[in-house]
């Protein structure tokens, strides 16, 4: 399936734009720093990342303090719905069309109600059915990667919403009930081996 926007096959890489790269180099350079200590070097590389982390939250419309940067795409999933799992009993959906990883956690999840829902012909899921336990963990995706297909999200507010963004590149698909919310920095043309995590407070 093409995107309208970038007229690209969802399947295919997106290569990193050349100010994405330059800006890696320039960090990279500066990477023996401890961004901690207080002499000149040291405090211009805190102001660098103080700069991006705001560039990077004012994009996705989120907060600075909001955001966690992970080393690995599977890795920010991991952190994203365990930490909503941790200490609680709450019931666990997903949808069929979600990654992998989030079908691993819902096979492992036996202590609690786990629930899959399934897409229609075009590939989408009824997120807001009544029929879905209260109080529950929600795994949302914003757009499929395979397909391009943009769900709806929930309108339920007792939910923990985990928002997954990692084929999306419009910050306007996060839902205004999300919990946690995953970017993966390739599909805006970013860097390979970073994930982009926020946790809502």
């Amino acid at each position: 399936r093409v995107s309208p926007i970038t007229g690209r096959d969802f399947r295919s890489e997106i290569p990193q734009s050349p100010r994405s790269a330059q800006a890696l180099n320039r960090a990279l350079e500066s990477s023996w720093l401890d961004p901690a200590k207080i002499h000149h070097d040291s405090a211009k590389l805190r102001n660098l990342i103080f700069e991006a982390q705001e560039s990077i939250a004012e994009n996705l419309k989120v907060t600075r303090e909001n955001l966690e940067f992970v080393g690995e795409l599977g890795f920010g999933f991991w952190m994203a719905i365990a930490g909503l799992l941790q200490n609680n009993n709450r019931p666990f959906i997903y949808c069929d069309c979600d990654r992998q990883i989030v079908h691993a956690f819902a096979r492992e999840e036996q202590q609690r109600v786990v629930r899959k829902l399934e897409i229609n012909n075009e590939g989408l899921a009824d997120y807001s059915t009544p029929d879905l336990p209260t109080d529950s963990v929600l795994v949302w995706q914003a757009t499929n990667r395979e397909t391009g297909v943009k769900q709806s999200p929930s309108s339920r507010d007792d939910f923990q919403v985990f928002a997954d963004m990692t084929a999306s590149s419009n910050p306007e698909q996060l839902p205004s009930n999300w919990s946690v919310a995953l970017w993966n920095p390739r599909q805006f043309a970013g860097p390979e081996g970073i994930a982009i995590l926020a946790i809502n407070e």
